[in-house]
């Protein structure tokens, strides 16, 4: 079954809400710089949707936010804490690259923060959208016909925090396409995406079902709602090919649907979900001056 990796076509239009994208009254960043970037990152790898972003709430440097490299796609998505397939807009939302740095005032929380960041995208970017409700096809993940092929995790370790860099290049890449993940990550809790020459991996280190439901919501780009009914944290790891990935004469790894079934011994079956969208009537590929 092929999935595409737009956003999703909806059959009914169940809601209509109007929105303003910049929220009159609501906080902004204190300074806040913008600039062009490359996905090319200086170890030879591409960024997918963005890099990690360092600092703001929450984190050992809350007064600072930066993301290192990211398209104006990822960014709504953080602004709006919504799906990738939730924002719904130009294609070159996912082509146009920027680094953005910007600081607030420390006890900012994070709901304050994604308003900080609506505003900021209305401000620089002209941002205006509107929210929609829709029905259409999503999938429930549940669990295959042989039981699932990973168990709960015993680690305790908990996430990884800003307290120092992560060496990325401290193994080769493998025969697989891979990196190895890093030793200061083995054990904790969280979640990491690697692309390579013949598709992409994600481990999974202390997550539940909920966070791969989600998770593949992104990278079917239709809602996914956990029907597996399995309460635990678990560790493992999903080896697949987009099918939009150009692997020239390399050996493909399994589709996202097969992968599931053949690696975790779990399943995507269809179904019809409502989702709210985020509709962008109108954004800038470049933003104003800093």
């Amino acid at each position: 079954m092929k999935m595409s990796s737009r956003a999703i076509v909806c059959l009914m239009t169940t809601c209509l809400v109007w929105a303003q994208a910049g929220v009159p009254g609501a906080p902004r960043f204190e300074t806040a710089s913008i600039h062009t970037t490359s996905p090319n990152l200086r170890n030879g790898a591409m960024a997918f949707g963005m890099v990690a972003p360092t600092g703001g709430p929450g984190s050992g440097d809350p007064g600072r936010i930066r993301y290192p490299v990211a398209n104006l796609k990822s960014i709504l998505v953080d602004a709006f804490k919504v799906k990738d397939y939730q924002i719904e807009g130009p294609d070159w939302l996912t082509t146009q690259w920027f680094e953005i740095q910007a600081t607030m005032p420390p006890d900012t929380t994070a709901p304050q923060f994604r308003l900080m960041l609506q505003n900021l995208l209305a401000d620089r970017f002209g941002l205006t959208v509107h929210r929609e409700v829709k029905r259409g096809l999503g999938y429930s993940l549940v669990v295959a016909k042989n039981g699932p092929k990973f168990r709960e995790t015993s680690n305790t370790v908990p996430a990884q925090g800003d307290s120092g860099p992560i060496n990325w290049e401290e193994h080769s890449i493998g025969a697989d396409g891979f990196r190895a993940l890093p030793s200061q990550l083995a054990g904790r809790a969280g979640l990491w995406f690697f692309r390579g020459l013949r598709g992409s991996r994600i481990i999974f280190q202390q997550q539940t079902m909920q966070t791969l439901a989600g998770t593949l919501s992104n990278v079917s780009a239709r809602p996914v709602v956990d029907g597996t009914a399995l309460p635990g944290k678990y560790d493992f790891t999903l080896t697949y090919t987009p099918d939009d990935f150009p692997t020239g004469d390399r050996e493909p790894f399994p589709r996202i649907f097969d992968a599931l079934q053949q690696q975790l011994g779990l399943k995507l079956e269809p179904n019809q979900l409502p989702v709210e969208v985020i509709v962008v009537d109108h954004i800038a590929k470049a933003p104003t001056g800093n």
